[in-house]
């Protein structure tokens, strides 16, 4: 079908939630159910509550579009390249059921959109948008498609700011419950925007995607000004994972660095940028907190209140 009809949430912003319902009388009549989807320039996505995929920074970095007539800290003469988006396919078919299905997407602003770190010159593709097309076949080959348009509804979220080298800020209090679910309802949820296309071909994703490969569990160095420090006791490129303990309304921030200052705290003069992170507790208790993103290279971290804490690699 490839009518790629893409689509966009608010225009101010980072992260918008989708959500996409759909209707199936019985499954067992379809032999395949083929997702192909692209959000730029980061997105994670859900059927009927689940991740299916493990797969990170979703899809894969590419030039995106032309890079003329853009403000660069080098020249730009010409370009004898094509330009790409990536896009990538799944099987859904095992995770449909009869009734209604939700098939649930947020986006991020990755690398195409990333608007605060211009040591290179400013690079801004676009706003994220989305696309998406599930191709349901039955043994007869009959088609029927699920596509991004207008019956796609959009919610800002919770994940208020998104960016590679700076980090995320993150409230709690305004992420919807179980927005991801068949079960829910996304609250005020408004029709999804048509936007205009990337300029530029949309090919399938080939190369090894980016995947957790395992779990560090860091260790307490240090205090410093009500501040914990931990040392994963390695250089790595991952991201913190944080069980909060933490009372309705309070910030949390996680900073990271590749080394301690003399004093002992974090040097953040050793790499080019420090990462800092927010997340605002929603409820008493304890928060099951992870960075959607954002993957940083840092072998120290720093946080304030009580946290189990794990780094995911």
């Amino acid at each position: 079908m490839k009518k790629e009809h893409w689509i966009c949430g608010g225009a101010s912003c980072e992260a918008p939630l989708f959500r996409r319902s759909f209707w199936l009388d019985r499954t067992e009549r379809f032999q395949s159910a083929r997702l192909e989807i692209c959000g730029l320039g980061y997105f994670l996505f859900y059927i009927n509550g689940k991740r299916i995929s493990d797969q990170e920074l979703m899809p894969a970095m590419t030039d995106y579009a032309s890079v003329l007539g853009c403000e660069t800290t080098y020249p730009v003469w010409e370009e004898r390249s094509v330009h790409r988006c990536r896009y990538l396919s799944f099987d859904l078919l095992p995770y449909l059921k009869a009734g209604e299905n939700v098939l649930a997407v947020r986006l991020g602003n990755g690398w195409y959109h990333q608007t605060e770190r211009i040591a290179e010159g400013k690079f801004v593709f676009g706003l994220p948008k989305l696309w998406f097309e599930l191709t349901l076949t039955d043994a007869d080959g009959r088609q029927e498609w699920i596509e991004s348009d207008r019956q796609t509804l959009w919610h800002p979220g919770g994940l208020l700011k998104n960016n590679l080298f700076l980090g995320e800020v993150r409230d709690l209090r305004k992420e919807p419950e179980g927005w991801q679910a068949s079960t829910s309802v996304l609250p005020v949820g408004k029709p999804a925007q048509p936007v205009h296309a990337p300029e530029t071909l949309l090919e399938e994703q080939t190369c090894p995607p980016d995947r957790v490969i395992r779990k560090l569990y860091p260790i307490l160095i240090g205090e410093h000004d009500g501040r914990k420090i931990y040392d994963c006791r390695e250089n790595i490129a991952g991201r913190v994972v944080l069980s909060c303990l933490g009372k309705k309304g309070e910030c949390i921030t996680v900073r990271h660095a590749e080394e301690l200052a003399a004093d002992g705290t974090l040097d953040f003069e050793a790499a080019a940028i420090s990462c800092s992170r927010i997340i605002i507790s929603a409820t008493e208790g304890y928060r099951h907190c992870i960075r959607c993103f954002v993957g940083m290279a840092f072998v120290i971290l720093r946080r304030r209140v009580h946290v189990r804490c794990c780094v995911q690699r």
